[in-house]
């Protein structure tokens, strides 16, 4: 397939037989309607293409240009078209992960530096957002892939589950604390898990790294999510509130390169 008006390929076929019934029989359409496919050209471009003789057709040089310029555009295209496709079975190309910071930390330094070692042509941009943010990128084509926390059901997106983590109260060692709590305002369902803690003061830290740091020393309680609370070896209060989906998003309709199914492969392989 070329990119040729359909009347340029029954112009390439009359340069071949030079016979308009021939040509007709080969396109698989009636000699009327080559001959008008013909008449528009030569209408479009204000002059004659063909001579027609006893004999059949016969070139004219305004022809004999269009028609060298026609094989040496489709001889590029060809050329080009071949050397797009290739790079569909090699791993390069430029791709986007969006992911909320904290799970990066768990996670990135498990695929991330060996899919830039392994493959020198492949180009990967990180961007560390809200799992909200991330997900809307993905569906308005700004980012190839995300790793976010419980996606919504979007009929664009292919969701795939890696990982649950569950949302807890901490505290840095078991004993009496002041009734302090510390939370991610953004953190999901936190209107409902708050309501625990009315006889609290309430302190909103807008990032999950920053309250899991301060808990090693702070004498009182956050809400974190376990992958966090574990890494700054905090203490769990009481019961999980609340189960979190970590899962890679993309959209159904990217295109599936090798490079895209082998950065896909490495995410989910990352996960235990």
């Amino acid at each position: 397939m070329r990119p040729f008006k359909q009347n340029y390929e029954y112009f390439l076929l009359l340069c071949q037989y030079l016979n308009i019934s021939s040509a007709a029989q080969e396109a698989g359409i009636q000699q009327a309607g080559l001959s008008k496919a013909l008449r528009a050209l030569e209408e479009e471009f204000k002059k004659p293409l063909f001579f027609r003789t006893h004999r059949g057709l016969q070139l004219t040089s305004y022809g004999e240009t269009f028609r060298s310029l026609l094989i040496k555009t489709m001889i590029h295209w060809d050329s080009s078209l071949e050397n797009e496709m290739s790079k569909f079975s090699e791993v390069l190309g430029t791709f986007t992960i969006g992911i909320h910071k904290s799970v990066a930390i768990n996670i990135l330094a498990n695929f991330f530096p060996s899919l830039n070692n392994d493959f020198p042509d492949l180009k990967l941009k990180l961007e560390l957002k809200k799992s909200s943010e991330v997900t809307k990128s993905i569906i308005d084509y700004q980012m190839d892939f995300g790793i976010v926390a419980n996606p919504i059901q979007h009929p664009d997106l292919i969701i795939s589950k890696l990982q649950k983590e569950f949302i807890a109260c901490w505290e840095n060692k078991k004993n009496d604390h002041q009734k302090i709590l510390y939370y991610n305002p953004e953190m999901i369902e936190i209107a409902q898990m708050i309501k625990k803690y009315k006889g609290h003061k309430h302190i909103e830290i807008s990032d999950y790294e920053v309250i899991g740091s301060m808990m090693q020393k702070a004498n009182g309680v956050c809400l974190l999510p376990n992958t966090v609370a574990e890494r700054y070896h905090l203490i769990q209060v009481g019961k999980a509130l609340s189960q979190v989906e970590i899962c890679l998003i993309y959209r159904y309709d990217s295109l599936k390169t090798k490079a895209f199914k082998e950065i896909a492969r490495r995410i989910q392989s990352s996960f235990p």
